[in-house]
C-alpha cells in the first residue's frame, strides 16, 4: 500500500520459477487449424464474391509451432474463375473493356489476443475494383494471422497487474511540490505481469 511518506517498494510482490512436476506435461505440439468452411452466397448476381473462413481448432504448446497463414479467403463468382458472364451481367447495361482486380493495402497487425506466446493478430484486405472481361483475378488470401509475444510462457490462470486510477494532484506544499499516486486495481497471478511505471509522482 502506498502512503505519502515514501514510495513503494518497486517489482512484483512474488515470482515464479519452475519446477519438477509429478506427471508429464503433453508438449511439442503443433498449432492445427480447423477444415475451410463452406463458400459464403455470393455477394451480387453479377461480379459477387464469397467467403470461405478457417479457425483455430487446437492452439500450439510447448515448443509446437504456431498457427500462420491465411483464415480467409476471397473468391468471384457470377461468374467464378474461367465462366462466361451470366445473363445478370449481360442486361446490366455497356461494356467496359477488360479491368484487372485492384486490391487495398494490407491494414496494420491488429493487437494481440494476449499477453503471452498463445496470442494472435490478424491483419485484412478487401477488394477495391473487381475484375471484368478477362481482368486479372484477385488473390484468394483476404485475412492473415500470425503468432505474437513468441517465447513469453503462458501459464494456466495467468493474470497481468493492472493499474487503479491516479488520485488528484495534492495541495502544492511550502516547498512548491505536489504529489499524486495510484495503487493496484489487480495485482499479478499466474506468471501475469507485473505493472510497470510509477505508482508516484511529484510536480
Amino acid at each position: 500500500k502506498e502512503t505519502w511518506c515514501g514510495e513503494p517498494a518497486p517489482g512484483s510482490d512474488r515470482e515464479y520459477s519452475g519446477c519438477m512436476a509429478s506427471k508429464k506435461c503433453d508438449t511439442d505440439r503443433d498449432c492445427v487449424f480447423g477444415d475451410w468452411s463452406r463458400p459464403s452466397p455470393c455477394s451480387a448476381d453479377c461480379h459477387g464474391s464469397r467467403t470461405r473462413v478457417r479457425t483455430i481448432s487446437s492452439n500450439n504448446t510447448g515448443g509446437g509451432k504456431p498457427c500462420e497463414g491465411t483464415v480467409e479467403l476471397t473468391e468471384r463468382c457470377n461468374p467464378a474463375e474461367g465462366q462466361e458472364e451470366p445473363f445478370s451481367c449481360e442486361a446490366g447495361g455497356r461494356d467496359v473493356g477488360r479491368h484487372d482486380c485492384v486490391m487495398t493495402e494490407w491494414s496494420d497487425w491488429s493487437s494481440c489476443t494476449a499477453t503471452c506466446e498463445m496470442g494472435y493478430q490478424t491483419r485484412f484486405r478487401h477488394v477495391r475494383t473487381r475484375p471484368r472481361n478477362g481482368g486479372r483475378p484477385c488473390p484468394a488470401a483476404t485475412r492473415e494471422i500470425a503468432s505474437c509475444h513468441v517465447g513469453v510462457t503462458c501459464f494456466k490462470g495467468r493474470v497481468d497487474c493492472k493499474w487503479a486510477v491516479w488520485t488528484s494532484w495534492s495541495v502544492c506544499s511550502s516547498h512548491g511540490e505536489r504529489m499524486r499516486s495510484r495503487g493496484y486495481r489487480q495485482k499479478a497471478s499466474g506468471g501475469g505481469l507485473a505493472c510497470q511505471g510509477p505508482a508516484l509522482e511529484v510536480s
